[in-house]
């Protein structure tokens, strides 16, 4: 229903699926032909178009789309429907509407539901992980070791949540300390047993079975000092923490205040829930989970920046943490009921104007950024280029795909080259220009001033073209995200002179 309204597909899917595209026409899971660069992040966001497009066929990417969107919001909900038939076993008299809590709370985050709908791993990493935790619980290690293998098909980080969900298989639960190593110990050797084939593939076609794009995206903002890198850790830790409860990109502006408060307050109770000394094992186990989660996203953050699709575990254990809160609290009497129907209606309130105005922003950004204004770029480059062309560029996803030219991104997530010269040289995107000496450059307007006082890039390159939708958007302002909505909606095409 909502990819349905909204039609929106995330600029990343279409670098991955070029990816896919390729491989299902001959030439290679590659970016760039002829370059065996692993320019993606997620082998299933890869491997599985790649599949749909081969069975379904069709022009363009919709078949294999759609193909991709269905599978993985059948993993996601195959993980709810466990974790809801764990719920309701453990707690039988309120399980049910507890299950049913859990439902809502899940679907209305709305990182979550859009990256699950718009072409990105979302709904796999959001099941898979439901799944685990319903294993740990269950004690099933078979499901747990299937579900870490789904996790490490998924993501290549999926091993932090991974080594959470064991550290609170530790301090949580009843067992034996030597059953639960038994256990964790076998499961983890059935997950490394269903990746190794990808291991082994990656290894022997990129030479590494480690993404380039974690590489690229590593120091973007070059090497901090260590009192530096400590600060922005904790200014990074100040937007993980709330992050999960918010908009796309919330960052860019554009939502009323309360949003911010509220989602702090959730996200505190979420990160601070396992250390209660309670008998929810459930609920702890999601907690730490979370808690570890948004740790890490604030160190990741530290040596680059947040992308809002990396809030999906946080998002999917801070559903599991609400759900178990607000079920025992309504159970109760007095004040502590009265808070726990307080707590449901702020977070039903939170996740569900945040997503209700999040999905209306991104049908509008669809129909006049994405369709308009990128793929129309992109369109343009296709129509005055030679098909030998390079083009630079860091937003490559619709250009790239629509343009179908060698494409030299910034930071490199599929360019070699760029990574290279920013790590040996210490330089930026204009550096890495002059370097290269594109045939074309695609560029925001407030990047254009830098351009033309590059002395290695001003006597070389003319503008040619540009595309601005910003006008057609102005009368969406008022729309709460507006600041993501709007952006990317303007662009400068430079060619290269030959001077």
């Amino acid at each position: 229903m909502a990819e349905a309204y909204t039609h929106f597909v995330w600029e990343d899917f279409l670098i991955t699926f070029r990816f896919s595209e390729n491989l299902v026409a001959g030439r290679g899971l590659v970016y760039n032909a002829g370059e065996r660069v692993f320019g993606f992040t997620s082998p299933l966001n890869a491997v599985l178009p790649a599949l749909f497009k081969g069975l379904l066929g069709g022009a363009g990417y919709g078949r294999a789309l759609w193909g991709f969107v269905i599978v993985s919001l059948a993993v996601w909900a195959w993980g709810l429907i466990c974790v809801a038939r764990l719920l309701e076993k453990v707690d039988p008299p309120k399980g049910r509407s507890e299950a049913g809590l859990l439902t809502a709370l899940s679907l209305l985050q709305a990182k979550l539901l859009i990256f699950s709908i718009s072409g990105q791993e979302a709904g796999l990493w959001a099941g898979f992980l439901l799944l685990s935790l319903y294993g740990l619980v269950k004690g099933r290690w078979r499901i747990l070791g299937a579900a870490w293998g789904g996790l490490l098909w998924t993501r290549p980080d999926s091993p932090v949540q991974i080594a959470l969900l064991v550290t609170a298989a530790l301090l949580f639960f009843g067992d034996s300390r030597r059953e639960t190593v038994r256990r964790v110990t076998k499961a983890a050797a059935l997950a490394a047993l269903i990746y190794a084939p990808w291991v082994i593939a990656t290894s022997w076609y990129y030479g590494s079975p480690v993404p380039h794009t974690i590489i690229a995206k590593n120091n973007m903002f070059g090497v901090l000092p260590p009192g530096e890198k400590l600060q922005r850790f904790f200014e990074m830790l100040g937007q993980s923490v709330p992050g999960g409860f918010q908009g796309v990109y919330s960052t860019s502006g554009g939502w009323p205040p309360w949003v911010g408060a509220v989602s702090w307050v959730f996200g505190i109770i979420c990160g601070g829930y396992w250390l209660l000394p309670t008998r929810d094992r459930i609920g702890r186990s999601a907690s730490l989970v979370f808690f570890g989660t948004v740790l890490y996203l604030a160190f990741v953050g530290s040596s680059g920046m947040i992308f809002p699709w990396y809030y999906c575990p946080s998002c999917t254990m801070a559903a599991v943490v609400l759900a178990r809160v607000i079920s025992r609290g309504l159970s109760g009497s007095g004040v502590r009921r009265l808070a726990s129907l307080a707590g449901l209606a702020a977070s039903l309130g939170l996740l569900g104007y945040v997503s209700v105005f999040s999905l209306m922003s991104l049908r509008v950004r669809q129909h006049v950024v994405e369709d308009g204004t990128r793929r129309g770029v992109g369109l343009w480059l296709r129509e005055h280029a030679k098909a030998t062309d390079t083009v630079m560029l860091e937003p490559i996803g619709y250009i790239g795909y629509y343009s179908g030219l060698h494409v030299l991104d910034y930071p490199g997530l599929v360019t070699p080259a760029m990574v290279r010269i920013r790590k040996e040289s210490h330089v930026g995107f204009f550096g890495c220009a002059e370097r290269l000496q594109p045939d074309w450059i695609v560029l925001r307007p407030g990047d254009v001033t830098s351009l033309l006082q590059s002395p290695g890039l001003a006597a070389h390159y003319r503008a040619v073209a540009v595309f601005d939708s910003l006008p057609s958007l102005l009368r969406f302002q008022d729309l709460p995200g507006f600041g993501f909505t709007s952006s990317d909606s303007r662009f400068v095409i430079f060619q290269r002179t030959g001077g």
